[in-house]
């Protein structure tokens, strides 16, 4: 047997059937805790979810939809892979066509929602960054966001069109008689694999300078800016996953298990959404200075002559005011409940919807700040 026949030969799976399936279905629950914590933090904190929260959603739905395919077409996809290796023969398996035919075309939905499900959470994202520049006059940044945005939907529609359709979704003769298991073939499936996992790595980095470019703006401490700045740059172990995924099948000198490959698909969305939670809780973000400072409520009082008003956080445990421009809140989340102060008012060029509000490098002549979610 020639060499270019036996790389055409795929390699026989690594992983056992319920193995398979339990990493699936274990990731898909294990995604599901962590929506579910996080939706149940949003609506106790803001009394209500955010744009961002829908793509949280959106994506692990896709999860869960990618669970329920691999249900019942992970069978025939270790059958044929057995079948493909030479492990067994056809002949014992008497729906081997069918079946074969059957985890194609699930094939082809399967890479889809992983795709999707990946852009999703990368828009939950960006639509969180956005909040956070909400209401600031930053040219810059506005730029930057959405030329990042058009690059991530750029990157979706790339990945989703070097989809081999034509080899997954059709009858399993014309797939064998197409070419679609030549060595040419197999170095295309090969390139676009890679190709789109450094895509999808250039916009997890490319997204991270969001928050990057903010934090280079916030009068906080060095300190708070550095942990901030690894809190979200917690993406990063979503890259790595990606880059693994790649990793471990672009290096083998045959075809390699398409249910490794398959089984690392699986665990990088879930991994992603995961992410993408602990990135938004509130628990993680507000830091206030003051010790004995647990929760209170904001009230308004007026400003001098100008008509303004300062927002101090009263707290439970002292029973004083503090001075909201005196807490030293990083990024994210403390809320202002609505009965807590006046929704309609604002301070002289500081809009405030629920939300608290800081300075970037000091209050702007106009006396522009920064309001975060």
């Amino acid at each position: 047997m020639s060499d270019q026949t036996q790389s055409l030969i795929p390699e026989p799976s690594l992983v056992k059937e319920s193995v398979f399936k339990g990493i699936v279905w274990g990731g898909m629950a294990i995604s599901f805790l962590f929506v579910s914590f996080r939706l149940g933090v949003r609506l106790k904190n803001f009394r209500r979810l955010f744009l961002d929260d829908f793509f949280v959603v959106l994506g692990w739905s896709m999860i869960f939809a990618t669970t329920i395919i691999w249900h019942f077409a992970a069978h025939d996809m270790f059958m044929s892979t057995a079948v493909a290796s030479g492990q067994i023969s056809p002949l014992d398996d008497p729906t081997y066509i069918s079946d074969t035919e059957y985890y194609l075309r699930s094939s082809v939905a399967v890479i889809v929602l992983f795709y999707s499900s990946l852009v999703a959470i990368k828009m939950s994202f960006l639509i969180f960054f956005r909040r956070l520049t909400e209401g600031v006059d930053n040219k810059a940044q506005t730029i930057q966001w959405w030329t990042i945005f058009g690059i991530v939907i750029a990157v979706w529609l790339t990945c989703l069109g070097t989809i081999e359709y034509q080899c997954l979704a059709q009858p399993l003769m014309v797939i064998q008689s197409s070419g679609c298991i030549e060595q040419h073939s197999v170095n295309f499936q090969r390139a676009t694999l890679i190709a789109n996992c450094v895509l999808d790595v250039l916009s997890d980095i490319l997204i991270i300078t969001i928050p990057i470019a903010i934090l280079w703006n916030v009068r906080i401490r060095r300190r708070q800016k550095l942990a901030l700045a690894g809190l979200f740059s917690l993406t990063m172990i979503t890259m790595t996953f990606a880059i693994v995924r790649v990793a471990v099948v672009s290096t083998a000198s045959r075809l390699p298990d398409i249910s490794w490959l398959y089984l690392w698909s699986a665990i990088e969305p879930p991994i992603a959404v995961i992410i993408s939670c602990l990135a938004s809780f509130r628990g993680l973000f507000a830091k206030q200075e003051g010790s004995g400072v647990s929760g209170g409520r904001y009230v308004k009082t007026p400003q001098e002559n100008d008509g303004s008003y300062k927002y101090e956080l009263q707290s439970k445990r002292r029973k004083k005011n503090i001075p909201l421009d005196n807490l030293t809140t990083t990024l994210v989340t403390t809320t202002i409940s609505s009965g807590d102060y006046d929704r309609a008012s604002t301070t002289s060029g500081n809009r405030i919807s629920g939300n608290l509000v800081f300075p970037i490098n000091g209050p702007s002549e106009n006396g522009d700040r920064r309001r975060v979610d």
